[in-house]
């Protein structure tokens, strides 16, 4: 016997939402999450090569195989066939050089060698085959583009080799502001590396990414420039895949298939500088910065490593200058204020109106009014306080009068002056703080892995971590002093798969 439809047991959810919606949910939930990682955000900064292949005449040549190799890995990343106009295209390659080798049957086998191609361009190499037969080869040399012709876009680079060799002022804790700063198209606030323009643009029309993944700021609190293979600046005609008019990429360096290492430090030492102008004592400076990196092969041509730490030790001292109250001051006594030019409270003062030296300091708990002898010019009371005075000295507090609780806030935060004149108050005190005026420990971590999957597919992981630490001067006056540990981290999964040239998902 058949039971009719809707009878027989029915689950909990197709009693809340009938049978046939809740079975389409179940059958198009799992082509959902097969459609959303198309539909999430991609990765910037992957890039494009393209370009045509002619025949000796100039004629284009379709069904030529194109084959496009990292130099610094030795794999293969795509095969691709010219269309009937003999035009070519390899999407979503990474910063790095590469070898281009062109084949068909009946012309000479071309091999274009040491293609650079910067992180987000678009890169032309035509390629012209010779007859002849395949098993001879012609290699080249890629020359780079001087000039941009397959986007709009104006920017620049700056290599992390050009790094090494750069004269950073006291390396800048491996920022990359210093870098940006001696970029095309990118100007910096004096006094304020922070204060970044692209193209006369700032602030909140700028955006920043680490290996093509974006941030909504600028901190660069996790980017390190000995990690950094690449920074590249899109400053004009920015595409939409950006949300901001102004961007720039850092790329971090990645394993190849040879092993390598590297180990550094670098000094700095107050020995051989010079005293700043204003200060009295030369502050120790030193600097320490130690890097230890290494990268390599797990799987030849297929797995890769990248490591690196960089380590920031700064035990060096800054120099304080501050205004402090003198020795008379700490006890009542400001007749140094006193000016000897009077002035008084009424307008057109006449005999008998009171009059006062222009540095003065007056008794609060004395108000009183006064009638101005020229009533045309004051019709009202003019309300005034009477001068300190003790013991027939002027602009002095009688000891007797002074609070006791502000005199303990002075003894134990304000400290005796100990430079300059004894009567004046600026810049008379000068101190040494045993900690930099930024971080004076800080530690980087960087690791990254690069995995081939197929030759369509590649994923690769990278963290990135940032530990600094701080002992702060908070107004200049010793005791003022606090700490502060501070720390970024930054971390990226991304997975590349080439359905077809046209056609890619990051």
């Amino acid at each position: 016997m058949t039971a009719p439809i809707g009878t027989g047991p029915v689950s909990r959810q197709e009693a809340l939402f009938g049978r046939w919606p809740w079975m389409t949910v179940r059958f198009l939930l799992p082509v959902l999450l097969l459609l959303l990682p198309a539909a999430s955000r991609g990765q910037e900064g992957l890039s494009t090569l393209r370009g045509t292949v002619t025949d000796p005449s100039g004629g284009v040549m379709p069904g030529v195989e194109v084959t496009v190799e990292e130099v610094a890995t030795g794999i293969t990343l795509r095969k691709v066939i010219t269309d009937n106009q003999g035009n070519y295209e390899v999407p979503a390659l990474k910063e790095g050089t590469y070898r281009l080798t062109a084949t068909r049957t009946g012309f000479k086998t071309l091999v274009e060698n040491d293609i650079f191609i910067a992180s987000d361009q678009v890169k032309r190499v035509d390629v012209q085959l010779e007859v002849g037969t395949t098993s001879t080869r012609v290699e080249v040399s890629g020359a780079a583009n001087v000039i941009q012709t397959e986007s709009g876009k104006i920017g620049s680079d700056f290599s992390g080799e050009q790094y090494q060799l750069a004269p950073m002022p006291a390396n800048s804790y491996s920022s990359p502001l210093p870098v940006l700063a001696t970029m095309p198209q990118i100007v910096t606030d004096a006094g304020n590396e922070f204060g970044v323009y692209m193209a006369g643009q700032g602030g909140a029309n700028l955006d920043m990414g680490m290996d093509g993944v974006k941030e909504e700021n600028l901190n660069t609190q996790t980017v390190n420039m000995e990690d950094v293979e690449e920074v590249k600046v899109e400053a004009v005609n920015n595409s939409a895949e950006f949300a901001r008019i102004g961007y720039y990429n850092t790329i971090t360096k990645r394993g190849t298939n040879q092993y390598h290492g590297e180990a550094s430090y670098y000094h700095r030492n107050s020995a051989l500088g010079a005293r700043g102008f204003f200060e009295g004592t030369k502050p120790l400076k030193l600097y320490h910065t130690f890097n230890l990196s290494g990268s390599g092969p797990i799987i030849r041509d297929k797995t890769f490593f990248y490591g690196l730490w960089n380590a920031e030790r700064v035990p060096e001292h800054s120099s304080f200058q501050d205004n402090v109250p003198t020795e008379k001051m700490r006890k009542g006594d400001f007749s140094s204020f006193l000016t000897g030019t009077v002035s008084s409270p009424c307008v057109k003062p006449g005999a008998g109106d009171p009059e006062f030296d222009t540095g003065a300091i007056f008794d609060p708990t004395t108000p009183h009014s006064i009638t101005c002898s020229n009533t045309a010019l004051n019709p009202a009371p003019v309300t005034i306080e009477n001068p300190f005075v003790f013991n027939g000295q002027r602009n002095v507090i009688d000891p007797s009068r002074l609070s006791q609780l502000p005199l303990a806030v002075q003894e134990n935060y304000y400290p005796h002056p100990n430079r300059g004149s004894p009567d004046s108050p600026v810049q008379n005190f000068e101190w040494i703080f045993p900690y930099p005026g930024d971080q004076y420990h800080a530690d980087v971590l960087v690791t990254r892995i690069d995995h081939k999957i197929s030759d369509k597919n590649s994923v690769y992981g990278r963290y990135s971590g940032y530990w600094p630490r701080y002992v702060l001067n908070n107004g200049d006056l010793p005791g003022l002093n606090w700490t502060r540990l501070r720390q970024s981290h930054s971390w990226a999964i991304v997975d590349t798969h080439v359905f077809s040239p046209n056609l890619v998902n990051t």
